[in-house]
């Protein structure tokens, strides 16, 4: 799975911007959307990626509820595909949004890490 697969399945599923690697700097919305893919296995046809999603807020409130919310909607998500990859199971991998301080803009920045299986 690429990058600009994961980035596109989020949008879809999130139904929000989401960037890929960095927060765009023309950016001023109250909450927005990050994915960086970390490391990855292949088992035979499946595919494992380590995914992290990072929210950035003027509110740490925002951000951490934000994360929250997509980490219900993500939890447990299976039986999804995009470009002709089939999203086998999507489980987060922490229990809360991790508090990882503020940017160099004073943004506060939360982030939740994922494991995503897949099969091509």
């Amino acid at each position: 799975m690429k990058l600009i697969d994961l980035v596109e399945f989020l949008k879809a599923e999130l139904n929000t911007p989401v960037y890929p690697l960095q927060f765009p700097t023309d950016i001023t919305d109250e909450t927005a959307v990050v994915v960086d893919m970390k490391n990855g296995s292949f088992t035979s046809s499946i595919q494992t990626v380590n995914f992290q999603i990072m929210y950035r807020s003027n509110h740490p409130s925002t951000a951490e509820e934000r994360a929250n919310l997509d980490m219900d909607k993500l939890h447990n998500l299976t039986q999804k595909s995009v470009n002709g990859i089939e999203i086998i199971l999507v489980q987060c991998s922490d229990p809360v949004a991790f508090f990882n301080g503020q940017d160099i803009d004073a943004y506060y920045i939360y982030t939740v890490d994922y494991t995503i299986k897949i099969r091509k």
